[in-house]
């Protein structure tokens, strides 16, 4: 059936193969920039997607919108990772969702993921260099953290998780760890993801102590 328009009407063909094009330069993006860093051309990125330059230029301002379109995608492809792994799991186990997410991250079926990733030298460069990417990782990363925090809070509602941690700090943490492992990845210095986050769950389980507080 040919797609229609919120107005029940069939697209023009010209906008069919604007929407085309774009979607061809986000691709070949997704596509190269893992290999060959954030910094690839503008030129192979078209001819990888078989469009010109002057195609390029109808859907971006430059470079950087498109590094904030590719972001998008994958923030939306991490959460429907997500979502579709955590389906049929019991409604409050964080520990199980957390566990998926970090499989997911370790997979090489998303993009940005594992082996050919943007080093992380390189996409900090861009943010640095680039308002609107600073604000597009920004987006993602927070993405995340709101995911992570509402599976936290129905935790708590459920009594699986210490009725004492707060969903947002927690949240927070999570996602500095798993971008802190991309950086230890860099290094050589790779582990093993989910199970560095059995420990950490088991304390946040309800009815274990809360830890001592410091005397200093």
């Amino acid at each position: 059936m040919p797609r229609k328009t919120a107005t029940g009407q069939r697209p023009r063909p010209r906008q069919e193969a604007k929407a085309a094009s774009r979607e061809a330069l986000i691709n070949a993006a997704l596509e190269l920039i893992p290999g060959k860093g954030l910094d690839v051309s503008l030129d192979e990125l078209c001819a990888h997607a078989g469009y010109t330059r002057g195609a390029f230029y109808q859907h971006f301002r430059n470079r950087d919108a498109l590094i904030c379109a590719v972001m998008e995608r994958v923030s939306q492809q991490v959460v429907d990772a997500v979502i579709e792994s955590t389906e049929g799991v019991e409604k409050g186990d964080i520990a199980t969702m957390i566990r998926r997410l970090a499989a997911i991250l370790q997979q090489d079926d998303l993009p940005f993921s594992k082996t050919g990733q943007v080093p992380m030298h390189q996409l900090l460069e861009a943010c640095a260099r680039s308002p609107d990417v600073r604000q597009a990782y920004q987006s993602l990363l927070l993405n995340a953290m709101s995911q992570i925090a509402t599976k936290i809070g129905e935790g708590q509602r459920c009594e699986w998780l210490r009725d004492d941690l707060d969903p947002q700090a927690f949240s927070t943490l999570l996602v500095a760890l798993f971008v802190g492992m991309r950086t230890l990845n860099e290094l050589a210095l790779a582990q093993d993801l989910p199970c560095l986050l059995d420990p950490m769950l088991n304390m946040l389980r309800a009815g274990n102590p809360s830890p001592p507080e410091s005397n200093n």
